[in-house]
């Protein structure tokens, strides 16, 4: 079957999700890569496992592609999440539904599902008539759940294994225009191979797109966003120096006080940062501390901390015992937080 040839044979009902799909299906014919489809509602019986601040989840089971293999071969199969056939049905809320469903279908088309949660296409729900995408499972949840999992296991080594690969999909995102905008735990998932991947990619920006708000939650949103609603690949980079604080600390920023105006000040004006644990690693409170600069033209871009965390981890692959490994040895002999 020649994709072209079975545009004729679907619709998903809306003019422009029909041109995202299709443009996603010409480009994997070009690029060998995944492509967007439209998927009928046959999903079982669906069960809702979260909701955020724009969006609710659903959990249901893939019954197959329209798609099969032989149509397939110059693309990467179908794939669904580990040993099982379960999918997440993401639908909006009622405001611009339609805008920021084509929004986040956009961009994670582009991104091909590189280094990002894969999104297979969408469906819509006969009953009420609500398009929904439909996205890879993590099986393991959110980081931040993960991380709080009592049956997780977590050393240093493997804080910077997970670090240096989430601070890698951070920088495929920036090198392919785009800022993610609301980077935060809750929009990194864990899959079955405990590999991690970036969400939510809906309030993504390209670089050079100006904004007139301020989205995300307000421990990871970077001091200019506050003050001048400026939104560069800085800001992400803040943010990862709250997900590096969460790592040493096993707790989200500024949890324990109101994130209200007062904290906002706080943040911006005296330059409040969550108070850093003991046993922290020095080299990773340097880090952390560059990465949440007040001036975002100090902070080190994505590639920067993706070098000096790949360092690490190659360090400890290959035993070799610079100052900063033998650091992060000694903190983790004596840390009773952290398996060692």
């Amino acid at each position: 079957m020649i994709i072209e040839e079975d545009f004729k044979n679907w619709t998903s009902g809306n003019r422009e999700l029909n041109k995202i799909i299709r443009q996603s299906q010409l480009n994997a014919k070009k690029l060998n890569h995944t492509f967007l489809e439209v998927i009928p509602f046959k999903f079982g019986q669906i069960k809702k496992i979260g909701s955020g601040g724009f969006s609710t989840i659903y959990l249901g089971n893939f019954s197959g592609s329209r798609y099969n293999y032989e149509d397939r071969k110059n693309w990467e199969p179908w794939k669904v999440s580990g040993i099982s056939n379960r999918v997440v049905l993401k639908s909006f809320f009622e405001s611009n539904i339609i805008t920021n469903l084509i929004k986040e279908l956009e961009v994670n088309s582009k991104l091909h599902g590189d280094f990002t949660t894969k999104c297979f296409g969408v469906t819509q729900n006969p009953d009420d008539g609500q398009y929904m995408i439909v996205m890879e499972y993590a099986a393991h949840g959110d980081l931040r759940r993960y991380l709080q999992d009592p049956e997780t296991l977590i050393n240093w080594k493997y804080i910077i294994y997970l670090s240096r690969w989430i601070i890698r999909s951070l920088c495929k995102i920036h090198e392919r225009g785009f800022i993610h905008k609301d980077f935060h735990t809750g929009n990194i998932l864990i899959d079955h191979t405990r590999q991690p991947s970036i969400a939510d990619m809906g309030l993504t920006f390209f670089i050079n797109e100006k904004s007139d708000e301020v989205i995300g939650i307000m421990p990871y949103i970077a001091p200019e966003v506050f003050r001048f609603k400026l939104y560069t690949t800085a800001v992400d980079i803040y943010s990862f120096a709250m997900i590096m604080w969460e790592f040493s600390s096993q707790q989200p920023p500024f949890g324990k006080i109101a994130h209200d105006y007062l904290l906002e000040i706080e943040i911006c004006k005296e330059h409040r940062r969550p108070t850093i644990v003991s046993a922290t690693p020095q080299c990773w409170i340097d880090l952390m501390q560059q990465c949440w600069d007040a001036n975002p033209g100090k902070r080190p871009t994505a590639m920067q901390v993706f070098q000096k965390l790949d360092k690490w981890y190659r360090d400890f692959e290959n035993n070799i015992w610079s100052d900063d490994i033998n650091n992060l040895l000694c903190v983790m002999k004596k840390d009773i937080n952290l398996i060692v």
